[in-house]
């Protein structure tokens, strides 16, 4: 027997971690692992993943289960950009520079009713009875009527339908999340990216004005109404503004919204180039936010689906996208709504396989290789260039299972 190439172990306050990223199983002990073991434990550890028998070739099992992770799921998920419209100037939009070569787009009744059918014939394909939905723009609540229509349309098939919306917040007020909870849309996003003075230097009204209070007041305004509505803040943290970050947690802790909301962090995407600093400064600060009360919500810890026939974005003209961050790029158009067959850019961009070149790392079952978009933002003349974030990752993992311990120990 051998241990899996996959596998990694760290130990903290005398208690030791495993986690293989390949079968993504965690096993916690107080001992350390070591050979020889007894029947039952060795048992459970080859069902997890972390023992293998000495012929097997490991490298191709894993590529094998990340393939399977990427082509089977019991849900079809699509992100509907139901405007390109918006009424801010963030100066770090990544869809900044497709939106300003565009005039101002709102899906109508037409599009909306396309979109629906384009989505249930692809879960019809796909043979699954769940779908998820991400409305998104642009600013989604600028074109509410969009909204309700797809909820309502989506409600009239046999699909079980989950939503959420991403949204700035400024127009999330008590009225709207009412309207929209009637079609049964209580989960949102919102980007706070730090206390009062640094998110209004960073999130404008187009006449310079912040967003801020505005914000924060229709939160606590829906909490008050209705406690059931979940929020996920988004911090986007870079060099401007990481040393600020725990002011703005120390804001929401004090008005007790730490069991109200979820906290995702992640760095600005500019270059596609991590920030070693601003890395270790999110590490920190989400520590901090854990042992604060706050909830977590790990997205990094996630592989891309872009390359699963399971994940899609429509675009306000109905164009198709494998990546949020594509949306309006038309090289990397899949497809559109109207037309039953996908384009051969849909085939080119489901054969990237960036694990391929990770096969040596222990964590390549986790990220799958890492962000494409990440990879063309940092590209050069000589191509796509990869963007390796693993002691990000490794420092994660850490957070996030040393706060399972805690729970499994209370």
């Amino acid at each position: 027997m051998k241990w899996s190439k996959y596998n990694f172990s760290w130990s903290q306050d005398e208690t030791f971690f495993h986690y293989n990223s390949i079968y993504n199983t965690i096993l916690i002990t107080e001992k350390e692992l070591q050979m020889p073991f007894e029947t039952e434990i060795q048992a459970q550890l080859e069902e997890n993943g972390f023992l293998l028998a000495d012929e097997i070739q490991e490298e191709s099992v894993a590529k094998q289960k990340i393939e399977e992770k990427l082509h089977s799921s019991d849900t079809l998920s699509c992100w509907i950009f139901v405007t390109n419209d918006c009424n801010l100037a963030c100066p770090y939009c990544f869809e900044k520079d497709s939106l300003s070569n565009s005039r101002p787009e709102y899906m109508d009744k037409e599009m909306c009713e396309r979109t629906v059918i384009w989505l249930t014939a692809k879960a019809r394909e796909l043979n699954v009875k769940k779908i998820h939905v991400t409305l998104t723009g642009g600013e989604p609540l600028m074109n509410v009527p969009a909204m309700e229509m797809i909820a309502a349309l989506l409600r009239k098939t046999e699909l079980i339908v989950t939503m959420n919306v991403i949204t700035n917040g400024v127009l999330l007020d008590r009225t709207i999340a009412k309207q929209l909870y009637q079609h049964n849309i209580s989960s949102y996003q919102i980007t706070i990216d730090g206390p009062s003075k640094i998110h209004d230097a960073r999130r404008q009204y187009k006449d310079g004005s912040g967003t801020f209070s505005t914000i924060l007041n229709n939160i606590l305004k829906i909490r008050q109404w209705n406690n059931q509505i979940c929020f996920v803040i988004r911090i986007n943290v870079d060099q401007q503004n990481y040393k600020e970050i725990i002011k703005l947690l120390t804001l929401l802790k004090k008005l007790q919204l730490e069991k109200f909301l979820a906290i995702c962090m992640n760095d600005t995407i500019t270059d596609g180039m991590p920030h070693p600093d601003v890395l270790s400064e999110i590490v920190k600060i989400i520590s901090q936010a854990q042992a604060d009360g706050f909830n977590i919500a790990f997205g990094e810890l996630n592989n891309c689906w872009m390359m699963s026939e399971y994940w899609y974005m429509v675009n306000v003209n109905g164009d198709i996208y494998k990546c949020p961050s594509l949306v309006g790029r038309k090289q990397y158009c899949v497809g559109n709504v109207e037309s039953k067959k996908l384009t051969s850019q849909y085939q080119e961009q489901m054969n990237l396989a960036p694990w391929e070149s990770c096969m040596n790392c222990n964590l390549v079952g986790l990220c799958c290789g890492g962000c494409p978009y990440r990879c063309i933002l940092n590209s050069t003349q000589s191509g796509h260039k990869k963007v390796c974030r693993k002691d990000y990752l490794e420092a994660l993992l850490k957070i996030k299972y040393k706060e399972l311990e805690n729970k499994m120990g209370s």
